[in-house]
């Protein structure tokens, strides 16, 4: 199995892509149950007033105890819904925190092993800044001024 060289580089704009992707959707699931766990300890509040409210009314009159029990319930019901979102939100940011930091490529570039680097040739320029080539054809007889262009169509 041959390997070219490209594949043994790492494609450091793949890896952070990458994990920007998944910090994004790390972050999603800790609004996610920031948002539950809030609406769920509402409702444990709300269900356990309404409940204390509930029983206190029934007990001048008997027929509020299966409302009041019902409020209970739903209390009971809405305080291990919080707790279940509380855990997903402290494993959410766990996750968060532990997943490994990518810098930008631009300031990798500065940390990059030599073999990893690519140079590009450099030779002494065939001009100076400023001047401007002629063709190495003698027999030209496009007059010094013209400038050379691809498009024309002047042939020898």
């Amino acid at each position: 199995m041959d390997v070219t060289r490209k594949e043994k580089v790492p494609d450091r704009t793949r890896a952070r892509r990458d994990y920007l992707l998944a910090k994004a959707a790390i972050i999603g699931k800790v609004l996610g149950n920031d948002f539950w766990t809030a609406v769920s300890v509402l409702g444990t509040i709300v269900c356990g007033l309404g409940t204390i409210y509930l029983l206190g009314y029934a007990i001048s009159r008997p027929a509020w105890l299966l409302a009041g029990a019902i409020g209970a319930v739903l209390t009971w019901w809405s305080a291990r819904m919080a707790a279940r979102y509380y855990r997903f939100l402290v494993e959410a940011r766990r996750e968060l925190a532990e997943l490994p930091v990518v810098p930008p490529v631009r300031a990798q570039v500065a940390q990059l092993p030599a073999e990893e680097v690519l140079l590009r040739g450099s030779e002494a320029a065939a001009a100076q800044q400023g001047e401007l080539l002629r063709a190495a054809d003698k027999g030209s007889d496009t007059p010094k001024d013209d400038l050379l262009r691809a498009s024309d169509n002047r042939t020898q």
